[in-house]
């Protein structure tokens, strides 16, 4: 009864997956019919042994489904019996085959969908949820609990034709005999306490266990993404000893899951073999009596094995259920995390923009945090080029999510030609934006298709082209497949300043109207600096382009320099006057231009000193 309770506790994830299976119910009910069939197959089962012992040797007149053969030959009605038999096992074998088959097909079919709609969900998720949460539990979620949703419908099937049987075949033994019926449904009471048991002890174990193991998963993962890292610090002993302990526990915790499982199950199957020895002892002395026929018997013993089986099957399928929702449980709490950006029903498809931008009085906070920006408010006409800057943690990159509605302001708008961005489609904003981050980020597929990105109806010789205009195409060239080249994950295989070129190259071809870079050239080397400036200040052209630089040298030309800090813009002009103004700004150029003097200072003596070594 309790175990009951505990599946009905659970009924929300049934409720919850069900839309799921929306066409590939027919399946589903075809495979509950053909349970039926079996069902009925199952009873007929015993009935041709029973014929031979009874009426074959025993001489007794046929009755039942062999009244028929009455009169006839001993051989014939051996063959009879004989044909019966293998008549059933080949309609059971033919039905059975057609039930896994179909569901097989609604198990996957029902999990591509959900896994799909997982995943996509994922994509739609905030960035600073994201960023909050590990890759390896995302793909724990997805990979590996996302397979119990179609297992976990199907289930229920042979859990019904678990009971029918019970309740079946208990009946006819009550006919044959109501002191074997009481016996064969003794055992019931101590099978459905042991249920009980595994589900109130056994699954905050089978909990814990999932933890442990989405963890190690996790691990593995981040630790991957992380190598350099990792080998430049030397800690590759470090980080394998923390997989080793993660993982001896996910061990420790799965073999006490696995003892408490075998020991649940053997428990099981210990009281049924009592409840067999017990009908089988009263059914030998029944039938020494003549109270009973040995056919009858025959037809008792396969029933009590037919039920006590489903009884054993019944705790089985309990066990897998609970491991089923307490996984599916974690993935639906995915995918109940609320979307913070969502399109209104009534939103607009923006055209080709203009490019003009404003923000009108805009304050924005990360949770538990204070505002990364506020107050803040300008306007970008068409064409033009903005640069962003100040000290780090000032609000800059966040400034350019509220640009890509990435994020949502708190307080004050955004506006796009006009329009207020919480009004127009996401699609139609962000196809308006190209996008080149500090960090590179490329596939692990070929360098055509990295490029091929930013538009992917491109044709060849537009994605040459964009190659070209990226600074990009004599390097790809001397690739060993060139554009084919097959990139490692992340881009890896290529220098960094190569994959900054690529994602030019991939801005290039999406050819949008708006330009955001962000410090696209803080991680380069002053030489290949040059080379990158030089496609940027290609690609600009034309373009409203929003510009985030920690190096001041690469926003000199800008039309305006947004200056922040805290999270509001402190000052704002161009470069000459912000540096006759003594603020912040001026403050900014002066220490950068003594560090740069430095450098080169430095550079100059190194220089000397190498050149008086060698004539030397």
């Amino acid at each position: 009864m309790r175990s009951g309770v505990s599946m009905w506790r659970h009924r929300e994830v049934l409720k919850a997956g069900w839309p799921y299976t929306k066409g590939h119910r027919g399946k589903l009910f075809l495979v509950a019919l053909l349970t039926v069939v079996l069902f009925v197959l199952s009873l007929a089962q015993p009935l041709p042994l029973a014929y031979f012992l009874d009426e074959v040797i025993g001489g007794r007149t046929p009755t039942g489904a062999f009244a028929f053969t009455g009169g006839w030959s001993l051989v014939a009605r051996i063959a009879v019996g004989v044909g019966f038999m293998i008549l059933l096992a080949v309609l059971t074998s033919g039905f059975t085959a057609w039930s896994e088959t179909l569901q097989a097909k609604f198990e996957q079919r029902t999990v591509l969908d959900f896994r799909s709609k997982l995943f996509r969900h994922s994509q739609r998720l905030s960035l600073p949820y994201l960023d909050q949460q590990r890759a390896g539990t995302f793909i724990f979620q997805i990979n590996y609990h996302a397979h119990y949703m179609g297992s976990l419908i199907t289930a229920f099937i042979p859990l019904a034709s678990s009971v029918l049987t019970i309740v079946g075949m208990t009946i006819i033994i009550f006919a044959f005999n109501v002191t074997l019926g009481l016996m064969t449904i003794s055992v019931m009471p101590l099978i459905i306490f042991s249920t009980t048991y595994y589900t109130r002890n056994i699954e905050p174990v089978i909990t814990r266990t999932r933890e442990i193991e989405g963890a190690s998963m996790s691990i593995v993962h981040e630790s991957m993404s992380m190598i350099k890292v990792v080998v430049s610090f030397c800690r590759e002993k470090f980080e394998h000893a923390v997989f080793r302990h993660n993982g001896q526990m996910a061990v420790d915790a799965r073999v006490s899951l696995t003892i408490r499982q075998v020991t649940f199950m053997l428990a099981v199957n210990l009281v049924t073999v009592c409840g067999n020895a017990a009908v089988l002892g009263y059914g030998v002395y029944l039938v020494v009596n003549q109270k009973l026929s040995t056919g009858q018997l025959t037809i008792v013993l396969s029933y009590l094995h037919s039920i006590y089986q489903p009884l054993e099957s019944i705790s089985h399928q309990i066990a897998h259920l609970q491991e089923a929702f307490i996984n599916l449980k974690s993935t639906l709490k995915l995918l109940a995390t609320p979307i913070d950006i969502e399109e209104k029903a009534d939103a607009l498809d923006l055209p080709l923009s203009k490019g003009r931008i404003s923000f009108r009085d805009v304050t924005f906070a990360y949770v538990g945090r204070a505002p990364a920006v506020r107050n803040v408010t300008f306007e970008v006409s068409p064409g033009d080029v903005v640069a962003v800057v100040g000290p780090t943690g000032a609000g800059k990159s966040t400034l350019v999510s509220l640009i890509s509605r990435i994020v949502d302001p708190a307080e004050g708008s955004v506006h796009l030609d006009g329009h207020d961005l919480r009004d127009l489609t996401l699609f139609s904003i962000r196809s308006q934006i190209s996008t080149v981050l500090q960090e590179p980020l490329l596939w692990g597929r070929s360098i055509a298709d990295n490029i091929r990105y930013g538009n992917l109806d491109a044709t060849d010789e537009e994605m040459i082209g964009a190659a070209r205009a990226a600074n990009a195409h004599e390097f790809i060239e001397a690739q060993p497949q060139g554009y084919g080249t097959i990139l490692g994950e992340r881009g890896s295989g290529i220098s960094g300043g190569e994959r900054q070129r690529i994602s030019i190259a991939r801005a290039f071809l999406k050819n949008a109207p708006i330009l955001i870079l962000d410090e696209p050239t803080s991680s380069i080397d002053s030489r290949t600096e040059g080379v990158i400036l030089e496609a940027l200040e290609r690609l600009m052209i034309g373009r409203t382009t929003i510009l985030i630089a920690h190096r001041m040298a690469t926003i000199r030309s800008a039309n305006k320099i947004l200056v922040m800090d805290h999270g509001q813009v402190v000052e704002a002009g161009t470069h000459e006057r912000l540096v006759r103004a003594g603020g912040l700004y001026s403050e900014l150029w002066a220490a950068q231009m003594t560090d740069l003097r430095s450098a080169e200072l430095q550079e100059m003596v190194a220089s000397e000193a190498n050149g008086s070594l060698h004539h030397a």
